[in-house]
């Protein structure tokens, strides 16, 4: 009987600590969203597709956005060189979001290549808690000849499982931090 009770009072305890930090994690993110050291701001289109909770039911009901293939502009696809005689670089992002493509969510990503030239290479992603950071590689041949001006690119991105698609609320670019 002692040992039950000594067990029961350990996961009462454990269960207090991990409640304690969680609430630690989220206040620590509160205060950063007051501070404004993460951008917030989302446009009246991402705002209404944002996910939303009835008070009185507690439940949440999502109003994500869906796209198709004509409402893509730019739409790049990962691209393997052919030649060994590359320049690897990075492309630049300009906004993430969480869409439905295809009856699939994904995420849709904007950003310009560094030229003319450069093809989107391959995608790195890390999540730390409930922050995404992608990086996108792109690769040039390095004799070619291209144009010095930024190329707009839209890329859509469906390597996040399940899980991962639902934990992540924040996106990291540049070193800051942004909402979904």
């Amino acid at each position: 009987m002692k040992n039950g009770v000594f067990i029961l009072l350990c996961l009462l305890i454990s269960f207090s600590v991990i409640t304690a930090c969680g609430r630690k994690s989220n206040d620590t993110k509160s205060r950063a969203i007051e501070n404004n050291s993460i951008d917030t701001t989302m446009s009246a289109t991402a705002a209404a597709d944002s996910d939303s909770t009835d008070s009185s039911q507690n439940k949440v009901t999502s109003t994500m956005k869906s796209i198709t293939d004509d409402s893509l502009t730019n739409l790049h696809t990962i691209q393997s060189p052919n030649t060994t005689n590359i320049i690897i670089r990075q492309a630049y992002i300009n906004s993430i979001e969480k869409v439905t493509y295809k009856d699939k969510k994904v995420l849709l990503i904007k950003g310009d290549l560094p030229d003319g030239c450069c093809q989107l290479y391959n995608v790195h992603k890390a999540i730390d808690g409930d922050t995404l950071s992608l990086t996108i590689k792109t690769w040039k041949q390095k004799d070619k000849i291209c144009t010095q001006a930024l190329k707009p690119f839209t890329f859509i991105y469906d390597g996040l499982g399940y899980f991962e698609y639902k934990s992540v609320t924040y996106y990291k670019i540049d070193g800051k931090i942004k909402a979904f």
